[in-house]
């Protein structure tokens, strides 16, 4: 903060003096006849403003006229011949340069501004930090401006190393006891050498002490393979530690060190890191601790040295830094809501899209730290409470959640809770993960809607046709009355049993929520029983069996075969048991994977010999054999023991 506080009163006296010139200046010119004296001042003017350590620039509507060393070092240039006359805002950042050009015209008008920091880009292709104090003044004769520059980076890399000096202090603050602890009784500790050695050679750390001529006065056993390993020197004791093997970093060395040999304030432990390269070109880190080793008189005699090589652990946080953005990217990507929180109900993390919607729902935007509960969440408190509940016990949570925004759009999301566990396997936090389904939920309404439509359309055309069916049936039977010829009116019977087997499967069909299937044992047990009916047979006499897998069967199916199983057992009842005889007629139904057996008989008097079911000149076997060959099927016929079809086909 001190170099800070210097720099402002360097500037201001460096911008007091400009001005204090350029006033001799103008007195000069309007003496005439004393034009020397005013170049001898200019002259005296530069050289001091180039002993000025702030950069400074005289400029007229942003093309250079002046500048002194300072501002080349700051610009990393040559020399003032690339620096003047070129356009000053070229070195600014872009989304800098309009807030410049603004400030500097405004300059010009008389009005003044506090000092503001940018950013420029040198001509090393380097980005510095600069704060910039400008004013309006007259140079040669014209309207000009004269800013100020103080490098703010300086500043921060003091802040820096100040900020690891007070970490060092304390990290070494047990190190610093021992040493006085041994200077004080150092006969005592005389006695424990062996014991000392064996610490200060089995450490990991590298570990060396110089006296005030920067002569290696000790050293441990890691630091002479070190410097033998980096540098090929054989360390011995009394070397000059910078000199003999010529580090990088000597200039960085010596103003660290004298300083702590000058009995500099307080003389603290300080902690910094160097750069070095190896012989065979590898770059390395070093982390070192500076401690003075002060004498019986107060004044520092040594400094102990201890050092670390940081190489991996800043490869592993340059990785870790890498890891992190592309994690941010994912984290980033997408059009998902993502976060996570604590269990005390805290954001830890969240992205963009989270903070959008946050911010559309209740009108304020989500910070670190913050709790996702508010006044303004309040009604949605219990419901997402019980989901985090959840997902702090180890579950992982799915879920749809159904909100209007401040406009009173409506969202719909799909929300994932997931635990976030530690190395014990215990839930520390939960992160959420939200995508908009809003779209595809409209799509879902309205296909479900399409949907039901369709469902009753269907259902209204089975309806229909199982109507008109039963007219039909209805017709046949009125027609029946007036039919006197037997032969005739049995015909007619058989084709309304037909439009009867047909006008069940669209009732099934009718009555299920399915109306490309029906449950085809059901629908079997029910023209069975209903044929037996209209054959108005007395049950005591002719017993019906069905033993019926449960099956079921598309509409393309499941006709042909109720008309196959309509025409077997209507003959069984016609022909199997004349003269009122006693009899059975069965229906088996075995379905196994894609496999159907249907057998149908009876143990009547049974089917003639002379009858071959595949050049019958009845129509109800010719029907049998038609509507097998539609279902893809094969039929066999037995005649022991009564008439037995057996009919298979595959599904």
């Amino acid at each position: 903060m001190k170099t800070r506080i210097n720099n402002r009163i360097i500037t201001s006296l460096a911008s007091n003096t400009l001005d204090d010139s350029i006033n001799v200046k103008k007195l000069v010119q309007r003496s005439q006849g004393k034009q020397k004296a005013v170049k001898n001042i200019q002259e005296a003017n530069e050289q001091l403003l180039n002993t000025v350590p702030v950069a400074i620039f005289i400029h007229e509507n942003g093309i250079c006229k002046y500048c002194n060393l300072e501002a080349i070092k700051i610009l990393e240039e040559d020399n003032s011949n690339v620096v003047v006359g070129k356009y000053l805002i070229d070195y600014f950042i872009p989304e800098q340069k309009a807030i410049a050009i603004d400030r500097i015209k405004k300059t010009i008008e008389g009005e003044l501004f506090e000092s503001m920091t940018y950013t420029f880009i040198s001509g090393k292709n380097n980005f510095i930090e600069v704060d910039i104090k400008s004013n309006p003044v007259i140079y040669n004769g014209k309207q000009c401006v004269c800013s100020v520059l103080t490098s703010v980076s300086a500043e921060k890399k003091l802040e820096k190393e100040i900020l690891r000096a007070k970490i060092a202090e304390e990290t070494n603050k047990k190190l610093v006891e021992e040493i006085i602890y041994r200077q004080k009784i150092q006969d005592e500790l005389s006695k424990q050498t062996t014991k000392y050695e064996a610490i200060f050679n089995n450490t990991s750390h590298l570990i060396w002490t110089i006296d005030k001529s920067l002569k290696i006065t000790s050293f441990n056993q890691n630091y002479k393979n070190y410097v033998k390993t980096v540098f090929n020197h054989n360390l011995e004791i009394g070397q000059h530690f910078d000199l003999d093997f010529k580090l990088e970093s000597s200039k960085l060395w010596a103003r660290k060190l004298m300083p702590f040999f000058n009995n500099k304030e307080k003389n603290k432990a300080e902690f910094f890191e160097v750069k070095n390269t190896t012989l065979d070109g590898k770059v390395y880190y070093i982390e070192l601790y500076l401690q003075p080793i002060k004498n019986i008189n107060g004044k520092v005699a040594e400094i102990s040295i201890i050092a670390q090589n940081t190489t991996e652990r800043r490869i592993f946080e340059e990785k870790a830094i890498e890891q992190s953005a592309k994690l941010k990217a994912i984290f980033e990507s997408g059009d998902q809501l993502m976060w996570t929180i604590t269990k005390d109900l805290k954001i830890t993390s969240f992205n963009q899209n989270y903070a959008s919607a946050i911010f559309d729902l209740y009108g304020y935007f989500p910070e670190i730290g913050m709790s996702i509960r508010s006044d303004k969440s309040l009604p949605n408190h219990n419901f997402w409470d019980e989901k985090y509940k959840l997902a702090f016990e180890g579950n992982k949570v799915e879920f749809i959640s159904e909100r209007q925004k401040a406009d009173g759009e409506k969202v719909v999301r799909q929300m994932i809770l997931y635990p976030i566990k530690d190395k014990n396997n215990n839930t520390t936090e939960v992160s959420g993960i939200g995508f908009n389904i809003t779209e595809n939920k409209k799509n879902e309404e309205k296909l479900t809607q399409s949907l039901r439509e369709k469902e009753i359309l269907l259902k209204e055309v089975h309806h229909r046709v199982k109507n008109n069916m039963q007219v039909i049936s209805s017709i046949l039977n009125i027609q029946s009355s007036y039919v006197k010829d037997v032969y005739a009116l049995n015909l007619l019977n058989e084709c309304q049993n037909r439009i009867k087997s047909m006008a069940f499967i669209h009732e099934s069909l009718y009555q299920s929520e399915n109306f490309e299937s029906i449950n085809f044992s059901e629908y079997l047990s029910s023209l069975t029983k209903n044929l037996v009916h209209t054959y108005s047979i007395n049950s005591q006499k002719i017993k019906l069996i069905l033993t019926l897998d449960k099956l079921i069967l598309n509409l393309d199916l499941s006709i042909p075969c109720g008309l196959i199983i309509n025409e077997i057992i209507s003959n069984s009842l016609k022909y199997a048991f004349p003269n009122n005889r006693d009899g059975i007629i069965f229906v088996t139904l075995t379905a196994k994977q894609k496999k159907v057996i249907i057998e149908v008989g009876d143990n009547g008097i049974g089917l003639s010999k002379k009858i071959d079911i595949k050049n019958s000149e009845t129509l109800g076997l010719q029907l049998i054999e038609t509507l097998v060959d539609q279902i893809n099927g094969k039929v066999k016929l037995s005649r022991n023991k009564g008439t037995v079809f057996k009919i298979n086909f595959n599904i």
